[in-house]
């Protein structure tokens, strides 16, 4: 019995001893770290405010969201985006009059090398057919002159 009480006393000592040292190690943090924690508490009071000052000065720039009428910097904002379209649909419309400038100018070409194509082929045309005429003129002159009996530029022996 005394054994176990023995044991018992050793079992509530060494609990007792496990209480008493948690007891003060959350104890020893909690006083040191009230400093911080009160610096930390006005940290975020200053943040809080400044969020509010933000989300103010913000609703007074760009307006309340569901206020109909549009504020200064949205006004200028839709001025921009209005000058924008404008300045790229003159500059596609700049572009599009440049392509059919270009395309006039390149089916003129082509007309102008059609016909001086069509002349170059009759000028050609008709040199062939004079030179024809001329090698036939020739030949029948040669067979007239072999029928007359007197060839010219033929040598007979």
């Amino acid at each position: 019995m005394i054994k176990e009480m023995k044991k018992s006393i050793v079992m509530f000592g060494a609990a007792a001893i496990v209480l008493l040292m948690v007891s003060s190690a959350t104890a020893v943090p909690q006083v040191q770290s009230e400093p911080v924690m009160k610096i930390i508490n006005d940290m975020e009071q200053k943040k809080t405010m400044l969020e509010e000052k933000l989300a103010s000065l913000t609703e007074r720039l760009l307006g309340a969201p569901d206020d109909p009428q549009p504020t200064f910097i949205i006004r200028i904002l839709l001025w921009l985006i209005k000058l924008i379209d404008a300045f790229f649909q003159t500059l596609i419309d700049i572009i599009l009059t440049i392509g059919d400038f270009i395309a006039k100018v390149i089916k003129w070409l082509e007309d102008s090398l059609n016909q001086i194509y069509k002349i170059v082929m009759g000028l050609l045309g008709l040199k062939l057919l004079e030179t024809i005429v001329g090698i036939l003129r020739f030949i029948l002159d040669l067979i007239k002159d072999i029928i007359d009996g007197n060839p010219k530029g033929i040598v007979t022996s």
